[in-house]
């Protein structure tokens, strides 16, 4: 085990004891040229404090520096050609450095103390981040910066920001392309800027919100959810089918009838009176709805 307060620098010659045993250098070829070659870097479990100059493996495509001790990420702007970089488990609290890596795919910074999603406004051909589970101080919870939602919503198609302490999720509305969503263990209360999120990501196919106590309970949660979404596949891990997606449409259609219904006469409006219905229990062949 390396020390705690131990310096340990991904500088050269860190760089050539994460390279694959199976990459061998031509007959003649120098340390430079056969660096130059390289396209996967091995450095996780390291214990690697700081991230130094990398031009010399700057053709590098994919990047392992999970499970290491590092702060600050900023130096990577010397490799930018990396598409694939394993940030987990490190001591990140920003995103920062990225902006030269233009070619970059995928991000994975789960475990982290990343407090806001931001630095990555030129990373144009982001498909995927991983930002769950963010080890953050009492009182702290994760954001998102409108401006990085925006630059990303052309490209970015999964996004999981789970157990982050996220308290609402205004930004991810505008990520037009988004089909994969988790963001499940959070503090997410308010089922109407959910429903008006999901309406307005139309690409959304996967949707996961389990474990936030408050907005589980809202009143015809899921089938609200799953009549605001027109392209949902999958929520909360369960598997959505045509029919259920109808029923959903109709019952929400109907609850909204008798509420305005009775806005009109008068009467009061019972809006528990479908709380515990669940679409997938309901057999539609047997229940007629007003059209």
């Amino acid at each position: 085990n390396i020390p705690s307060s131990t310096t340990m620098i991904l500088d050269g010659e860190q760089v050539v004891e994460g390279v694959s045993k199976s990459f061998v250098k031509y007959p003649g070829e120098d340390n430079s040229a056969w660096l130059l070659r390289l396209s996967h870097l091995h450095c996780q479990n390291q214990g690697i404090t700081k991230i130094a100059d990398l031009s010399s493996c700057s053709n590098i495509t994919v990047l392992y520096l999970y499970n290491n001790k590092i702060k600050t990420i900023d130096a990577l702007e010397s490799a930018p050609n990396i598409q694939l970089l394993y940030l987990q488990s490190n001591k990140i609290s920003r995103i920062s450095g990225l902006q030269k890596l233009k070619k970059l795919k995928k991000l994975y910074l789960t475990r982290n103390r990343v407090q806001v999603m931001e630095g990555l406004m030129e990373n144009k051909e982001l498909e995927e981040i991983h930002l769950d589970r963010q080890l953050l101080k009492p009182g702290e919870h994760f954001v998102m910066d409108p401006r990085n939602c925006q630059s990303l919503s052309s490209c970015l198609q999964i996004l999981n920001i789970s157990h982050s302490n996220i308290h609402d999720l205004s930004g991810v509305e505008q990520m037009a392309g988004l089909n994969s969503l988790n963001a499940s263990g959070n503090k997410l209360s308010s089922l109407d800027s959910i429903l008006e999120m999901v309406y307005n990501l139309s690409m959304l196919t996967i949707l996961d919100l389990r474990d936030n106590s408050q907005l589980n309970k809202s009143t015809m949660y899921r089938t609200k959810v799953i009549a605001a979404g027109r392209g949902l596949q999958q929520m909360d891990g369960r598997v959505i089918d045509q029919s259920t997606k109808v029923l959903a449409a109709q019952m929400t259609k109907m609850q909204e009838k008798r509420k305005f219904s009775a806005k009109v006469s008068g009467e009061k409006f019972d809006k528990y009176s479908y709380a515990n219905v669940d679409t997938e229990e309901v057999n539609s062949s047997t229940v007629t709805f007003e059209s």
